[in-house]
């Protein structure tokens, strides 16, 4: 219902704006009655999504035909082609500006922090000529974005049916949620820094509000948690599930990071093909075995703070340059190897994950069903070599993404993580 609605509202938005573009274009000299109209159309369209002052400016402007933004409006108008004016002017006015903002707005207060209309991505800074007033004058090398940023920035934009809970943690007592109050320098200087840090798993208002906020547009919910061997917070959606009539499918497919991604994307590819939310769990369990990750652990430092290794064994470890290495099997998180030194703990990586490709994932790399994935914490120029190299080792086989580890995670492994991960894909699934 909801969808319809917003074809009806972008129809006759456009509408509006076909008719406006044939008036200022008959004649240059009757534009500004043209854009005060549109301003009007929009101020009673929009409402108080802007403010009444924001109007107004826009006002000013218009009647000052001589000024540098009503001169670069009329070269638009009369240089550009007027379908792509009118996309631009869909695009920006009716979804960012009008549909956009309001949901901004609401999760500005919801969330109590900054939510940018807009977000502007340089591939780029690297520019010597340092003009006065550009953004790049002042920005080294270091502040460039990867490929990697800006396509899961862009990816996790469009990717709309798809909320994410943020998983809280503490931080010597106070309580954050990842990336929306803390972004990953923060987290990291913490983290370097020794404060006491533990996770939590989300409240069950905060999970219950946005199951009732999404069956106002949605019939159906599936809402996959971290694996239940891993985090208490799978049990806990479920049992707030009952009370949901069937409405909210808690799916425990014992899956985390990377891999739980990829039954992320498997979701929409079931969606897409008329799958029930009910149906969508059966399968998705059905896969709880069809995943395999290993990690290297850099220090041993936050292992002894988390109770997983002795005081004594982190010394003798840290002496012996021990990097282990641990994987996850369903909903096990296990030691799997010691060795000495990072190159030999990728060697054992590989190794390990060429076994379980040539074994029990083979017949899914026959038929193309098989997805590998790269994972890392703070160092994003070793991931991109750590990926190189899985990439060689497994030229047939695609490297689906390349993501750091989540907040949560790195709270118990600590900087300096590697890892190598696979998961089966549905048929189908891009």
């Amino acid at each position: 219902m909801a969808d319809v609605k917003h074809k009806v509202e972008r129809a006759a938005f456009g509408a509006a704006i076909d008719g406006i573009l044939k008036y200022v274009n008959k004649d240059e000299e009757d534009r500004e009655k043209a854009f005060l109209k549109l301003v009007d159309l929009s101020e009673k369209f929009m409402g108080n999504t802007f403010s009444k002052e924001s109007y107004d400016a826009a006002r000013r402007m218009i009647r000052e035909p001589d000024s540098k933004w009503m001169q670069y409006v009329n070269r638009i108008l009369n240089e550009v082609d007027p379908h792509v004016i009118k996309m631009s002017a869909l695009d920006y006015g009716f979804e960012a500006a009008f549909c956009g903002k309001k949901e901004i707005n609401e999760m500005r207060v919801k969330h109590q922090c900054n939510i940018p209309w807009l977000i502007l991505m340089d591939p780029t800074s690297a520019c010597n000529l340092h003009c006065t007033g550009c953004w790049a004058a002042e920005y080294g090398h270091l502040l460039n974005l990867s490929f990697e940023d800006m396509d899961r920035v862009i990816t996790q934009g469009k990717e709309l049916g798809i909320y994410v809970i943020p998983m809280p943690f503490l931080v010597d007592g106070k309580l954050y949620f990842e990336d929306v109050d803390m972004n990953k320098e923060q987290f990291y200087h913490f983290l370097e820094n020794d404060a006491d840090l533990s996770t939590s798993q989300p409240s069950p208002g905060d999970v219950m509000d946005l199951w009732d906020k999404l069956l106002k547009e949605y019939d159906e919910i599936v809402h996959i948690p971290m694996s239940s061997g891993l985090s208490a917070s799978c049990s806990t959606a479920m049992g707030l599930a009952r009370d949901y009539d069937g409405k909210v499918q808690v799916v425990d497919n014992q899956r985390i990071s990377v891999t739980m991604q990829q039954s992320v994307m498997d979701t929409k590819h079931l969606v897409a093909a008329g799958k029930s939310a009910a149906q969508i769990k059966e399968i998705l369990e059905k896969e709880a075995l069809e995943s395999s990750i290993y990690l290297m652990v850099d220090t041993l430092k936050y292992l002894k703070k988390g109770g997983r290794i002795t005081p004594s064994a982190a010394l003798l470890g840290s002496a012996l340059n021990l990097k282990p290495i641990l994987q996850i099997q369903g909903d096990k998180l296990d030691a799997y190897k010691k060795v000495r030194g990072v190159k030999a703990a990728k060697k054992n990586m590989l190794e390990a994950m060429k076994k379980d490709v040539e074994g029990r994932f083979s017949d899914y790399v026959t038929k193309g069903q098989l997805k590998l994935h790269v994972a890392y914490t703070t160092d994003e120029e070793t991931a991109r070599q750590w990926k190189e190299e899985v990439q060689s080792v497994f030229p047939d086989i695609a490297i689906s993404r390349m993501d750091p580890l989540s907040f949560s995670v790195t709270c118990h492994t600590g900087p300096g993580v590697l890892a190598i991960a696979a998961s089966h894909v549905l048929d189908g699934v891009e």
